[in-house]
């Protein structure tokens, strides 16, 4: 029941006028949500909107120069017009967003909700940027996590990324560590070694 609603709901938001809407002015065009947690997005032709409200920056201005018309999601917290890529930042108390910086959104990938990836460069969440001098190369650590419902390789909640040469934690170039051997350990993700034995935990 709960699949059949959520394909109700937006098929509503995407023609809205039916029923005893069908004459209605409606100007919020339904464009893509974040399922948990449930963040919807919408514009009016001039703004994309939040809980009614431009989506804004980490000091609350309304974002500048975002396309509404061309803006939907590329995966989880990323997001593209035609000619920028952005991300959805949050702190224990409030959201916001931000042009990833130099990001290419034609080659663009999301990776999982943390880290995406262009022909260039990685990008975390917190808006770094992490070139890489090998393209292609840079992608997430995962890792085995044997409970639960969904047992099996998990790359989705992963914090941990590299390419050819680095390894990154959280975003962070983690000094030393050997990125070719780099891999996780256990079956739960929170710890990780490479060939040199160096240690990592969550």
């Amino acid at each position: 029941m709960r699949r059949e609603l959520g394909a109700l709901r937006q098929a509503i938001e995407a023609d809205p006028r039916i029923g005893p809407f069908a004459n209605s002015d409606w100007i919020a065009h339904y464009i893509c949500e974040r399922c948990f947690p449930t963040i919807r997005y919408v514009h009016d032709g001039a703004h994309v909107f939040v809980d009614g409200e431009p989506i804004s920056d980490r000091n609350g201005a309304a974002l500048n120069g975002v396309d509404p018309s061309s803006f939907r999601q590329l995966g989880d917290r990323w997001f593209r017009d035609d000619s920028r890529v952005y991300g959805q930042g949050e702190t224990s108390t409030k959201r916001f967003w931000f042009v990833a910086r130099g990001a290419d959104p034609d080659s663009f990938l999301v990776l999982n909700e943390r880290y995406g990836a262009d022909k260039a460069a990685g990008y975390y969440i917190t808006n770094l940027r992490l070139p890489t001098e090998e393209p292609g190369t840079f992608g997430i650590v995962s890792y085995y996590y044997g409970r639960g419902q969904k047992p099996g390789i998990h790359v989705w909640e992963s914090h941990y990324a590299k390419d050819s040469r680095k390894v990154y934690a959280y975003g962070v170039a983690i000094e030393g560590a050997d990125a070719p051997s780099f891999h996780s350990i256990g079956d739960e993700g929170q710890y990780f070694a490479d060939k040199k034995q160096h240690l990592l935990g969550e």
